[in-house]
């Protein structure tokens, strides 16, 4: 996610990986027994060299799906008790891997609905 958002903006926006895993977990999305809130809170933990490195004057939180919003939740309650005052806002970046054989008619989709952009 962060080299997504790296790509944001010009000048690329500030990214800093403030939250971390103190373990891996499975995936929600492949799961039946999804993670609480109270669940990821036990998991995250504040990079404290990352979030002493310079003042914040905003944070967003980059997620690549949105289901129930609960890896967010935590996330937010995380930073907020190590930022408090600090505006927090989530940016959730929709993404699908197309089939190598649906490509090539994805490709058509696209430039029929927006023309050919490589060469602008």
């Amino acid at each position: 996610m962060s080299q997504i958002a790296k790509l944001l903006s010009t000048p690329p926006p500030d990214v800093l990986e403030i939250v971390r895993h103190n373990h891996s977990h499975a995936a929600a999305h492949e799961s039946a027994d999804r993670p609480t809130v109270d669940d990821l809170l036990a998991i995250y933990e504040i990079d404290e060299d990352v979030a002493a490195s310079k003042p914040l004057t905003s944070i967003a939180i980059f997620d690549d799906v949105l289901t129930a919003g609960t890896h967010y939740r935590a996330m937010q309650i995380k930073l907020a008790g190590q930022f408090p005052g600090v505006p927090i806002f989530g940016m959730f970046i929709a993404r699908r891997a197309i089939p190598p054989s649906d490509a090539e008619e994805f490709a058509k989709q696209i430039k029929a609905m927006f023309g050919d952009v490589e060469n602008e």
